[in-house]
């Protein structure tokens, strides 16, 4: 709650209390290291991630977030980076993709004078780096060629979150549901093309 009410070193103080208490709690590392990334000592940020993944090394959090903070910290150091993503897929190696069978349906079949039906999907329509980019993408359609829909994967939102709502003709909650539901739902607007808005890979 502190972090998020931006009082990072409040924040940071009561993650190291944690920490005291109890120095093996991966999760506690990891916010530790959000925290150090916060306030831009990113140095200790991805000492922090390390720490996690001795304690953990299938850590999702502590990957994914020691990935984004090299790209602010070793933005041209390549092998680094390249070494970090190899011990992420190692820990997990993607699985087959089975593209699920899409049933014809009338809203797939060319319907000339209708709209387009774009979908944005996103954790991120909120204000984020994301939802600030979106914000100026869906000002500019032409709301007389498409229809648009937004399906946000965060499950709370903010005054940005209303703006961008309010420039949508659909606003679909996802984020309490699963792959599948979610894929079901998006099916059922009848998309014609859909935009992964997301920043980073979320688990």
């Amino acid at each position: 709650m502190l972090q998020r009410l931006g009082q990072f070193e409040a924040a940071l103080a009561a993650v190291e209390q944690v920490l005291r208490l109890k120095p093996d709690l991966v999760q506690a590392h990891c916010n530790r290291g959000n925290l150090l990334r916060d306030l831009c000592r990113l140095d200790e940020a991805l000492a922090a991630y390390e720490t996690a993944l001795s304690l953990d090394p299938r850590s999702v959090d502590a990957h994914s977030n020691r990935l984004l903070t090299l790209h602010y910290r070793d933005a041209d150091n390549q092998p680094r980076r390249q070494a970090a993503l190899r011990a992420f897929a190692a820990c997990f190696p993607a699985a087959p993709h089975r593209p699920t069978p899409v049933a014809s349906t009338a809203t797939s079949a060319p319907e000339p004078e209708r709209r387009l039906r774009l979908g944005y999907v996103s954790g991120d329509l909120r204000r984020h780096p994301v939802g600030y980019f979106l914000d100026g993408v869906l000002q500019h359609h032409d709301r007389a060629a498409f229809e648009l829909h937004a399906f946000s994967n965060h499950p709370s939102g903010d005054a940005l979150t209303e703006r961008l709502r309010a420039q949508v003709d659909g606003w679909h909650p996802i984020s309490a549901l699963s792959d599948t539901e979610a894929a079901a739902l998006i099916r059922a607007q009848g998309i014609d093309l859909l935009v992964d808005t997301h920043w980073q890979l979320r688990y």
